[in-house]
């Protein structure tokens, strides 16, 4: 069952068109890494999605309601949450202070402030220590924790590896493991290795296009790599 859908959607950045007709449909449960060079418009297109930036024309469509007009509040409401890039915690409020107002939209779910801390473990002994002093990996776990307070149908995760090292990249991907029974993800990832291990399915932007969407299980790396530089058009 299609959970999103996107129908030729453009979003501008002043007078660059960074998403550029793009269509795509997400199923319900379904582990899709948006990737791509730098510039290529995936960020653009989360926040799109989300509602942090409004698109030029186009719709986006969840569980069959147009939500193309709503305030990202709203779309929140309706079971969509966003780990923006740079995680936007609030410095100034403990790890599960940053938690609570997670849940603000009252959304009904399995997520609890003690259901973070049993899936993502690292932030136990941080639990009432403020985010500024966490570490990236800590940060990144907190941000991700915050968003599945919300109960979202669909997650989306900007840049997830970004920052952090390798060790603090597996405990968080380790702890999304746990997490993701059942849930719809939409994640940007630029460690193709890390996308391809996690996600059943990859799409690749290129210029604000879709250049390759396909199940991870039916690509290889090499095909990847060709779409992410351009080296070949087809999306399919």
């Amino acid at each position: 069952m299609t959970l999103l859908a996107i129908e030729n959607l453009d979003v501008r950045h002043g007078q660059l068109l960074a998403v550029k007709d793009a269509t795509l449909k997400i199923d319900q449960g379904e582990i899709l890494a948006l990737v791509g060079a730098n510039g290529a418009g995936k960020s653009t297109l989360l926040r799109a999605i989300a509602g942090a930036h409004r698109q030029t024309s186009g719709r986006i469509v969840l569980e069959g309601n147009d939500i193309s007009d709503w305030q990202s509040f709203q779309r929140v409401k309706s079971g969509m949450s966003l780990v923006p890039e740079g995680r936007k915690l609030f410095q100034d409020l403990s790890v599960e202070e940053n938690l609570v107002l997670g849940g603000v939209a009252g959304r009904k779910g399995m997520w609890t402030v003690d259901k973070i801390f049993e899936t993502f473990p690292l932030l136990v002994k941080r639990r009432h220590a403020k985010a500024a002093t966490l570490s990236g990996g800590e940060q990144q776990a907190a941000a991700i924790g915050r968003a599945l307070m919300s109960n979202p149908d669909i997650l989306m995760l900007d840049e997830i590896s970004l920052g952090l090292s390798p060790a603090a990249v597996d405990l968080v991907y380790g702890s999304l493991n746990n997490a993701k029974s059942g849930m719809t993800i939409v994640l940007v990832e630029q460690e193709l290795s890390r996308a391809m291990n996690f996600a059943t399915r990859i799409v690749c932007m290129l210029e604000g296009q879709f250049v390759l969407d396909r199940a991870t299980r039916d690509l290889n790396r090499e095909e990847i790599t060709a779409a992410y530089f351009g080296k070949q058009r087809s999306a399919h």
